[in-house]
């Protein structure tokens, strides 16, 4: 899954698509994810995508609450 991409017509800048790209990478890393086929990969991305339209597209604050989101 690729984070570059755009979710329900939204469009990013290149520096919030570096966040969101840093934030995938980093959530991707904690989890242990390696395989980019793993299903739970386009999930994170989604989320990030998701959380960077709502809170902003800081990479540490969009890594905190996904991994907050994915671990319950």
């Amino acid at each position: 899954m690729s984070i570059y991409c755009t979710r329900d017509g939204a469009a990013f800048g290149p520096e919030d698509v570096k966040a969101m790209t840093t934030a995938y990478e980093a959530v991707l890393a904690e989890l242990g994810l390696t395989d980019r086929a793993n299903p739970i990969t386009e999930v994170v991305a989604c989320k990030i995508i998701t959380c960077c339209q709502i809170n902003g597209c800081d990479p540490n604050a969009l890594r905190d609450l996904v991994l907050k989101q994915i671990r319950g």
